[in-house]
């Protein structure tokens, strides 16, 4: 029996065992340890872009340095004054 396949039973098992309603389970896996990979999208660098992620933009006419940043575990933008 497929692994994918006993997992699911079991799940379903327990759900059916503990009163939990179980309505749906969708199990995707890769069976291939080398699984073929596929470019979607591409881009070129933008202007002003050193490889570091951070860019020099101007904004209101005050040149600011664009760069991502972590906040509390959530993905962010952060703009500093360029000029100090």
């Amino acid at each position: 029996m497929d692994r994918r396949v006993l997992f699911a039973s079991l799940i379903l098992v327990a759900g059916v065992a503990t009163g939990v309603s179980v309505a749906l389970f969708a199990f995707v896996g890769f069976d291939d340890a080398s699984a073929d990979t596929e470019i979607l999208w591409e881009s070129s660098p933008a202007n002003a872009d050193d490889g570091s992620g951070a860019a020099v933009t101007t904004v209101g006419g005050e040149p600011l340095v664009v760069q991502p940043a972590t906040v509390d575990e959530t993905r962010s933008v952060r703009a500093v004054d360029a000029d100090g």
